[in-house]
């Protein structure tokens, strides 16, 4: 738990999705459990963050002392001088009248201290094995009083005999021989634990007081962990003594070096591993057999990988061996001749001899496959009865090859002494600097199956590090291939770098600094010139996915890249996706490492490419640097390696750079777009930001791209190549390709014909009708228009092709495909244009001519029209192209299509950085106007959470803060507050509980004039009393209900319409008001029909949300309106047509419903929140669902609250009644008559709050009919 926090919150997470998919089997009942082998603090906030009233089960004594928060106090004293530090303690514990026990470690040492505690006046109990322990009981639960607690003396042996709980303090005068025995020791004071229900209470936890002696054994190790598990205090002469005996037991191991030692530089299981972690020259240096005269120490070797152990350790045969000088030796001839001698000896019978008895370590020969080969033997045999045992399974190591295997002892030949003297040739190799991922300490058998796949029987270079006992690491470790044509050898494989990439490891780099720390002093390390620490990082310009370029042809992989820095379409910088997290690291431990940050650079080493540490003035951080020049006045110009920006700065401002620094390779890559020149003389600023912008959030962030190489240049920077990539990325679900959109908005030209034309010189092609001519004028206008550069030329165009549109798109006997042919042109002339007179001259036109058509609007939509609108409005440098785009917007966005393209979050994200970043007041109130109907027009969850991930209300409420006087963008933002407001799910409220917001919408209210901020604040201030008392709280204290009672007066004419809204307002927020419960009765609202022409009147209609249940009967829909005082219910025998008025807003919907109805006998009823319709069944039965179609509305659902189950079993369905409900009861039915309303009185006597209007309102024909389904059977609507 400690050391995966992220991976367990990961997990966590993803449980969450899982319930939130299953969705009505949420409630079903979930059950977490979390098992581990000791107690951690990490547990705590575990539960916390996701339990509910957990149970704890500790079957360790010794754990639940940890978790109980028992607090330990250790005392170094010699043996001879206990008894005298324990009658002090005892006496400053007895003065404090705390429950005590002394521990000691046997019945003549407690005999002692009874005696000696006894001679000092203080009242003793002793236990010992075979005593009566009534007495010794009775005493010790006797209350007392004062001073006069009684100290009980007892051992080990008769703690469960005494079964004492309540101790308040325990003392070890003789240390615990195990933690089995410390627990059960602890378990006399469980009582005083801190209780499991109540984590945090730690206030009456008890104490342990232990003595540690020169006499105490290993149980003093577990002990220091013990104090720090429970952050008690730790001597110094206690980890004095600890490292002391550790060091001793090392120094006494004559086993091998530990694994995990060797692997990675640490063994985590330090205090419980058997190996030895220290190094012994007189052991590391004793190589097997002759092994001292071969394996080199230092420079370079050329192995073949015979066998793999696991993913960082295998086992190899050294071909060459190449010096400090640089030359090379042949080390293979003596495996050679080696296999060629054994086969010839044991080739003949009479040299094949059983080998006889087994003992370890004895080396022999065992035949496999008609090849022979030398083993050694890994069990220990019994010499005495071999005869006996010789068909038994034996373990060999095959010391040439460096796997292992079992045998049968009798098929092991007898080796002769000639070839026991060679020596071994498999010799064990680890590559360095990585680990496993996940703080695991062993590899997954994934990792090992890999590698073993990449490198077995493969000849790889290797760069001796360290070479002891028979082992050798080495780094870099890398595959390298002589290339015969060009006589070049170059590095095909990087192993580590494969493993890391691959996401098997993780980088380690401690690595050879520990084993280095470790050798210090004790034998001689490998001399380098420069040494592996100081060598030339393993700069990596490419990731092998972007490196695969054969022929003419690229590879179709693509690599996840962001954009780190962009100078021209021909240079900028990429950063791979998946190193992101390992650049951080590496920032985040140079910035943390100020000691390294004074080294002050070298004046001599001050020069064009020396690679540094430099400081970046405006973030005060320190990042990888490679001076580019050198100028006057002690300036330099420095390119950030890790991104590709350039700075020139002080030589104050750069340092040495440590080299555990240049480990990681440089994460810019210069690479630029294939075939590209400027459309210029030479390249301009604006290319370049275009190029930015492009690939960049609106907000900021980088956006993910994908890389693909076309082709290489000799780098100028960084890397040895320039790579020339296509970029594409996602907007909106739809893949957009760099290169096309640079060339098409003329910010660089293409040579090769990759690129179409954006106006192709002819569209239809064919010379055949004069409907089929019809696109060509236009789109040789839209080419001209494009190209121009003359701002009289360019106006008339443009007129002369918003007249032809006009005509093209009026006219009836010209074809929709046409129609779309010229539209699509104008579109692509509109999006890539220059000149915003282009822009706000034809997209009215546009706009005009797809609202006619639905046919043109979908081939648009097609075309990112909504997208781009969106990004002109946060990108443009001009207002009109701006507003001219918002007014397109506000007329299409009563188009299902278009809002949902608006709600994308991508294009949210591009409006509400519009509200934020524009200049112009009309922007910001045009925008908000927008995402204002886009709300109200789709009104779902997801379009709620993209605004809210935003921060919607936070951006447009900063900005009415700032802007309160502009009447238009206050009603803007309190239509955009009210549809929000009017979302029905909880965490979309979240945002209307900040008090700045009511105040805010207060003083809008205070000072408008403005009709439309009225209706659309009261709307909002209604539903939010109805929320929360919360909401009403902060109401009450923004003042608003004297500002409510004063509305009347200032618009008399809005009282007639929301004069109803405004006396329930009043009403919620009038504290000193008894509150009373409406009756039966008084939910009944009068209304009056609804005329079928109120349309007219009111603008376009709403839909509501209904809710449904049914019996066998009859089929119930609830419509969720207040106070509705207008309606129409229209009945057909396959239809239901319902129209409201509620709060000056006309609601309405029509269902075409599953089966036919009885018009005559279905009826409705309005009350004070709800519109009840009963519709009579024609025929006795149950629907399997509402509607005739299977897809249903957002704004229908089944009403659960009400609806029966096949629990209920109270009764059988009736037609007695119109309106059917669902009893709140789940157990046994009460009796009829007076004994239910009994039972009714009792319930609200016992719950004040209980709503007992379903249950009581019998005038409201409200009965209770049966339902005979499946409780889980949530049939389809």
């Amino acid at each position: 738990m400690e050391n995966f926090k992220a991976q367990v919150v990961e997990v966590m997470k993803s449980f969450k999705d899982v319930l939130i998919q299953r969705g009505r089997q949420s409630s079903l009942p979930r059950q977490l459990l979390v098992f581990g082998s000791h107690w951690t603090s990490k547990l705590e906030s575990f539960w916390e963050a996701y339990m509910v009233e957990p149970v704890l089960v500790i079957t360790s004594q010794y754990e639940a002392a940890v978790f109980g928060g028992a607090k330990h106090f250790v005392t170094m004293i010699r043996a001879g001088e206990r008894l005298a530090r324990l009658v002090d303690l005892v006496g400053s514990v007895m003065e404090m009248n705390k429950k005590m026990i002394v521990f000691t470690d046997n019945e003549e040492e407690a005999t002692t201290v009874y005696r000696t505690l006894s001679a000092n006046s203080c009242y003793v109990l002793l236990a010992t094995v075979g005593a009566d322990f009534t007495l010794v009981l009775r005493e010790w639960h006797l209350p007392h009083k004062g001073t006069s607690c009684p100290v009980l003396v007892c051992t080990d042996a008769v703690v469960f005999d005494l079964g004492i709980t309540d101790a308040d303090v325990v003392m070890h005068y003789g240390m615990a021989s195990s933690k089995t025995r410390f627990g059960n020791r602890l378990s006399c004071a469980q009582d005083n634990y801190r209780n499991s229900a109540s984590l945090k209470d730690k206030t009456n936890c008890p104490k342990s007081y232990i003595f540690v002696t020169e006499n105490c054994g290993p149980m003093v190790m577990s002990l220091v962990d013990l104090l720090e598990r429970t952050k008690c205090h730790i001597p110094k002469e206690l980890r004095a003594m600890v490292q002391g005996m550790l060091e001793g037991k090392e120094r006494d191991n004559p086993r091998p070096l530990c694994y995990y030692l060797k692997a990675f530089g640490t063994c985590k299981l330090r205090s419980h591993c058997l190996k030895r972690h220290v190094i012994r020259p007189e052991l590391d240096k004793r190589r097997q057999l002759t092994m001292s005269s071969l394996l080199p120490s230092q420079g370079e070797v050329k192995v073949l990988v015979s066998y793999v152990e696991n993913a960082s350790c295998y086992y190899v045969r050294i071909l060459q061996h190449r010096v400090l000088d640089g030359t090379i030796q042949q080390m293979d001839t003596v495996y050679n001749r080696l296999n060629d001698a054994l086969q010839a000896w044991f080739s003949i019978s009479e040299n094949r001899f059983e080998n006889g008895p087994v003992l370890y370590g004895d080396l022999c020969c065992y035949p496999e496959e008609e090849r022979y080969c030398r083993v050694q033997i890994q069990d220990e045999g019994n010499v005495e009865h071999y005869a006996t045992q010789r068909h038994k399974s034996v373990k060999i190591f095959y010391v040439d090859e460096g796997r292992t295997d079992k045998v049968t002892a009798s098929s092991l030949l007898k080796l002769p002494d000639n070839f026991k003297g060679i020596p071994f040739q498999a010799v064990e190799a680890y590559l360095c600097r990585i680990s496993p991922v996940d703080s695991d300490t062993d590899w997954v058998p994934k990792a090992d199956a890999f590698m073993c796949s990449q490198v077995r029987d493969i000849e790889l270079w290797g760069k001796i590090v360290l070479s002891l006992g028979g082992t050798l690491w080495l780094d870099p470790f890398v595959e390298r291939v002589y290339h015969e044509t060009i006589k070049v050898t170059t590095t095909n494989t990087q192993i580590r770098t494969l493993l890391i990439r691959r996401g098997y490891a993780i980088e380690n780099p401690q690595h050879l600094e520990l084993l280095y720390e470790a050798c210090k002093d004790k034998m001689e390390l490998p001399d380098y010139s420069r040494s592996v620490l100081d060598v030339e990082p393993e700069v990596e310009s490419l990731p092998v996915a972007l490196e695969d370029v054969s022929g003419e042809e690229s590879s179709d992989t693509t690599t996840p890249v962001f954009i780190s820095a962009c100078g021209t379409p021909e240079c900028f910088y990429l950063r791979l996706a998946e190193r992101n997290q390992d650049r951080e690291e590496l920032m985040s431990r140079m910035n943390k490492d100020s000691s390294q940050q004074k080294v002050v650079l070298d004046e001599k080493k001050i020069k064009a490419g020396t690679l540094c540490l430099a400081n970046f003035y405006i973030d005060d951080n320190w990042y990888r640097a490679k001076i580019v020049s050198v100028g006057n006045d002690d300036k330099v110009d420095v390119l950030f390696v890790d991104y590709g920006d350039t700075e020139t700065m002080s030589v104050q401002d750069i340092r040495e750079i440590p080299e555990k620094y240049l480990r990681l390779p440089f994460q810019a890559m210069e690479c630029g777009l294939p075939d590209v020149a400027p459309v210029g003389s030479s390249w301009q600023e604006d290319d370049g930001d275009a190029l930015w912008e492009m690939v960049c959030h609106h907000n900021g962030d980088f956006r993910e791209l994908q890389a693909k190489v076309k082709g290489r240049r000799i780098a100028q920077c960084i890397g040895a190549h320039r790579h020339l990539v296509d970029l594409v990325y996602k907007s909106c679900d739809e893949e957009v390709n760099v290169l096309q959109e640079m060339v098409y908005h003329k910010h660089c030209q293409v040579d090769s014909t990759s690129i179409q034309p954006l106006f192709p010189l002819s569209v239809c092609g064919a010379e055949s009708s004069g409907a089929d001519k019809l696109p060509q004028r236009p789109v040789d206008l839209c080419r001209s228009i494009y190209n121009t550069q003359n701002p009289l030329v360019l106006r008339t165009m443009t007129l002369q092709l918003g007249n032809m549109l006009k005509s093209i798109v009026e006219d009836v006997s010209v074809e929709d495909e046409v129609k779309k042919e010229v539209i699509s042109n104008l579109w692509k002339l509109i999006r890539y244009s220059q000149h915003a007179t282009v822009v706000t001259t034809l997209l009215p036109l546009l706009t005009q001519s797809i609202r006619q058509c639905q046919s043109l609007l979908s081939s648009v939509l097609e075309s990112r029209f909504v997208t781009h609108l969106c990004w002109q409005i946060c990108r443009s440098k001009s207002s009109d192209v701006k507003l001219s785009c918002l007014r397109s917007l506000l007329i299409l966005c009563h188009e299902e299509m278009v809002n949902v393209s608006l709600a994308k979050l991508e294009n949210i994200e591009a409006l509400l950085t519009t509200v934020k970043q524009s200049e112009s007041i009309k922007v910001k109130t045009l925008t908000t106007e927008l995402l204002a109907r886009m709300c109200t027009a789709l009104h779902s969850a997801r379009t709620m959470a993209n605004v809210k991930a935003e921060k919607g209300i936070d951006v447009v409420l900063k900005q009415v803060s700032l802007h309160k006087d502009d009447s238009e963008f206050a009603e803007a933002f309190c239509h955009f507050c009210c549809v929000l407001g009017d979302h029905q799910k909880e965490e979309y409220y979240t945002d209307f509980s900040k008090d700045g917001l009511l105040k805010l919408v207060v003083q809008l209210i205070r000072d408008t004039n403005n009709h439309q901020v009225i209706r659309w604040t009261t709307q909002l201030m209604h539903r939010l009393s109805e929320r929360s008392r919360r909401n009403k709280t902060l109401m009450l204290e923004a003042e608003y209900v004297p500002v409510l009672k004063g509305l009347p007066q200032r618009f008399p004419e809005l009282t007639l319409e929301l004069s109803s809204q405004w006396n329930h307002l009043l009403t919620s927020l009038d504290v000193k008001a008894p509150r009373e419960h409406l009756s039966g009765d008084m939910s009944m609202v009068v209304h009056e029909q609804l005329p079928m022409n109120t349309q007219r009147n009111l603008g376009i209609s709403i839909s509501p949300h209904v809710s449904w249940y049914q019996n066998s009967f009859r089929v119930v829909l609830s419509v969720k309106l207040t106070r509705v005082t207008k309606k129409s219910v229209m009945y057909n025998e396959n239809s239901v047509h319902f129209r409201a008025v509620c709060d000056g807003k006309l609601y309405e919907f029509e269902f075409s419903l599953c089966d036919k109805i009885i018009p005559a006998k279905s009826h409705e009823e309005v009350r004070l929140k709800e519109v009840l319709i009963s519709l009579k069944k024609e025929q006795k039965g149950r629907w399997k669902r509402l509607l005739r179609d299977k897809e249903k509305p957002s704004f229908l659902s089944i009403d659960f609250e009400r609806i029966r189950d096949s629990s209920d079993s109270d009764g059988e369905d009736s037609d007695d009644n119109l309106f059917i409900v669902k009893h709140s009861t789940r157990g046994k039915p009460l009796p009829r008559k007076s004994s239910t309303r009994s039972a009714t009185a009792k319930s609200v006597e016992e719950n004040p709050g209980l709503n007992t209007s379903a249950s009581s309102d019998s005038d409201d024909s409200l009965g209770n009919q049966n339902y005979d389904g499946d409780e889980f059977d949530f049939f389809d609507i």
